[in-house]
């Protein structure tokens, strides 16, 4: 923080060479200094650990939010996670209470040693002052008491501080996200810098300067303002822009960590009141300086708590709105321009909320929320008038051959009132035309609706529609007939007719205009920059883009297309692969897409199969990382030929992201039917019944042997016709197969 502004860098060269000074003391520190070492590093001894050494370790801190000055003095304070071993023997980390129980080879007395610089998730490093320690001697199993910083000084508690808070934000964070790993490292933190009113985030390491003598500013590494800097590291940490996003979510950060609408309070002295505050009002959009700006993504969060606070209490409305918050964070694509908060950052939040697929139809929280949002003149994405539930659920992709399927509808009214009696139900029947039949109302709006059988390996789209009061017709899905419900009628799958694990390559090859990045068949490197750590079946190689370390895509894009195959033989082939995709780092993260085409003439014509991206929220997410297995039915998309070819492309004409992608465990199978084979069975579904009189009588006089199979299946007595007889064949049949 420096004069009227957060984090703002030390102006001209003079930073950058001081700052240098400092990392090259960090690396010393690491490669060359033996005697701290040698207090605090493991160094196993020979020996049977048949006695233990139980430990404390406290230190005096400054308690509350308020910096480390004459009228809030540093108190007493357990130390979490900092490393503490016995000198020549075993060393361990404090727990929450700052206790420890250290492993030890014998009863005689043994020295234990603890240094402020020395915890699991930050290296406190002084500009001034010396790095603080403290020692006692013990007989085992003590307990031996450590105290750092007896009779503090400022140079001293801002160690202190910085080890305390640090540890608490990380844990904060990773308490609620366990699985998220982009933070765990024992952060460099450089403390007491010679300067004044200023803290700032570099090159992933916080940095805090010491008090200001004639100006009045304290020593910045303090609560709020570490937890601030840190923010800029979990900003970078999830490969998100910095701008006025990193000082909202830095200030947000601290709002929710300490539970005070405030960051950096008495900044420039004491009495002054902090250096922001997020009940303050800045209005989205925000056309001001990044610092201000940030204001607009800390009120929606800290007003969320707020309203939280009144529907749930005040401990478990802090609790929820800490959840939320770090769940919106694993997946927001972040600011936009100036802009810390936005319409698009609703909606994220407005998902994170939301515990049944939609948002269209109210979330548990949305009028809290979009409050929220509201007081900083952001909207919430309207609401449904009426919506669709399926108390049974909806049809899966595999329904039964030649059997009716029944779904169960309610349509509920969300902003508006639905009228009885107007539930229909539409179908189309392997891209035929739509079929409208009105649902069957057994109270009022709720429906049963009746889809009609289809024969093996027939796929039926369909959708909901219904009116409200005032005659407008709404459906489900709500772009219908653009998009719809899916099923295909099967009662199982083939072997896979092609399969790859890329263990060996099959004759894919790689192309396009990247300058780095291609497609590369191999065992990955996982250089942890977007790339997958492993391939995903576990016989070691996938296909990846650039597999090198710090090799992305770059500057174009880059294609990876499979051979010919021929799938003439099949009747509804599906294809099956694992895909990785990773576009959330780099300075224009989440804005890139992966693609994935198919052909049915050898290459010449491309038909696009898949969209990954742009960003995490988009209707097909699943761009920061992790395999994912697709499948897809062939013939919704292409026809059946012999000349079928796929290819996957990943793209980054922006340089500033990064893009890794991969393939692996590519299959082709085919649908089938397996049902009990019998006489006069005429539609294949295990029964001989009026089903299949029917199905004879609705083919009378079709060509057998032309080239139709439901003709074929209708001579059902063998003699070339389709005619009464095979109607009689059947009805003296009828009855269960065997």
């Amino acid at each position: 923080m420096e004069a009227n502004h957060v984090d703002q860098h030390h102006a001209g060269g003079d930073y950058g060479a001081h700052n240098l000074v400092l990392l090259c003391k960090y690396h010393h520190r690491e490669l060359g200094d033996a005697l701290s070492r040698q207090m605090v590093l493991a160094a196993l001894v020979n020996g049977s650990n048949d006695h233990t050494v139980e430990l404390d370790v406290d230190g005096m801190a400054t308690p509350g939010v308020f910096p480390d000055t004459a009228g809030n003095p540093a108190v007493l304070t357990t130390l979490d996670s900092l490393h503490v071993g016995i000198l020549g023997g075993n060393d361990s980390f404090s727990d929450e209470n700052g206790d420890f129980v250290i492993a030890n080879g014998g009863n005689s007395n043994v020295t234990v040693a603890g240094e402020a610089a020395m915890g699991i998730w930050t290296n406190v490093i002084p500009d001034q002052g010396s790095s603080i320690t403290a020692t006692d001697n013990v007989s085992p199993p003590g307990p031996a008491d450590l105290l750092l910083n007896n009779g503090p000084t400022e140079f001293d508690t801002a160690q202190v501080n910085a080890h305390i808070h640090t540890t608490l934000v990380h844990d904060f964070y990773k308490d609620r996200q366990p699985t998220f790993t982009g933070l765990d490292i024992a952060i460099p933190t450089f403390v007491n810098i010679s300067s004044t009113c200023n803290a700032f985030y570099s090159g992933n390491t916080i940095n805090f300067y010491n008090a200001a003598g004639g100006n009045g500013c304290p020593n910045t590494a303090y609560t709020t303002v570490i937890a601030h800097e840190y923010g800029h590291f979990m900003v970078a940490a999830h490969g998100l822009g910095q701008g006025s996003f990193g000082e909202g979510l830095g200030d947000t950060l601290a709002n929710m960590l300490y539970n005070t609408s405030g960051t950096g309070h008495d900044f420039f002295g004491p009495g002054g009141g902090p250096l922001r505050d997020a009940l303050d009002f800045v209005p989205y959009p925000c056309g001001g300086e990044i610092h201000f700006c940030g204001g607009t993504l800390a009120g929606v969060w800290w007003r969320i708590k707020l309203n939280f606070d009144d529907l749930m209490g005040e401990e478990a409305g802090l609790a929820a709105t800490q959840q939320l918050f770090t769940d919106w964070m694993r997946m927001t694509s972040g600011g936009s321009g100036n802009d810390s908060a936005h319409p698009g950052t609703a909606i994220e939040v407005l998902t994170m909320d939301d515990d049944d697929g939609t948002i269209g139809n109210g979330t548990p929280h949305r009028n809290e929320i979009c409050e929220a949002f509201a007081s900083q003149n952001i909207g919430c994405p309207e609401l449904d008038v009426i919506s669709f539930e399926y108390p049974n659920g909806l049809p899966g992709a595999m329904i039964a051959p030649n059997t009716e399927t029944s779904v169960f509808v309610h349509v509920i009214g969300v902003e508006g009132t639905p009228e009885p009696g107007t539930g229909t139900v539409s179908y189309s029947i392997d891209g035929g035309p739509f079929t409208t039949v009105a649902m069957t109302e057994l109270v009022d709006n709720e429906y049963e609706a009746t889809l009609p059988a289809i024969e093996c390996v027939e796929k039926i789209d369909f959708y909901f529609s219904a009116e409200d009061t005032g005659g407008n017709v709404f459906s489900d899905p709500s772009s219908a007939p653009d998009s719809t419900f899916s099923s295909i009628a099967f009662t199982g799958t083939t072997s896979p007719v092609f399969s790859h694990d890329f263990e060996t390559n099959p004759g894919w090859t790689d192309s396009g205009n990247a300058s780095t990045g291609h497609w590369d068949r191999g065992v990955p490197i996982d250089d942890n920059r977007g790339d997958p750590p492993t391939d995903f079946d576990g016989s070691g190689q996938c296909f990846v883009t650039g597999n090198a370390h710090d090799e992305d895509v770059d500057n174009g894009s880059v294609t990876l297309t499979s051979v010919s195959y021929d799938l003439s033989g099949l009747l509804r082939p599906q294809v099956r692969y694992a895909r990785w995709y990773h576009n959330s780092f780099g300075n224009d993260p989440h804005n890139d897409i992966f693609e994935v085409d198919v052909s049915d003439d050898g290459g010449n014509t491309w038909t696009n199969l898949e969209i990954v991206g742009p960003g995490p929220t988009s209707e097909n997410g699943e761009v920061d990382g992790g395999w994912f297995v697709k499948e897809y039915d062939i013939v919704s998309v292409i026809d059946i030929t012999d000349e079928f070819r796929i290819r996957f492309t990943a793209s980054d004409p922006d340089p500033g992201a990064v893009v890794e992608a991969g393939i692996d465990a590519f299959e082709i199978f085919d649908l089938v039917c397996d049902v009990a084979d019998c006489e006069g069975d005429a539609n294949g579904d295990g029964v001989v019944d009026p089903l299949d009189s029917g199905f004879v009588l609705a083919r009378f006089g079709c060509e057998v042997g032309g080239g139709n199979p439901t003709c074929d299946d209708a001579d059902q007595n063998g003699d070339g016709e389709v005619d009464p007889l095979d109607v009689g064949f059947v009805l003296a049949r009828f009855g269960p197969c065997d």
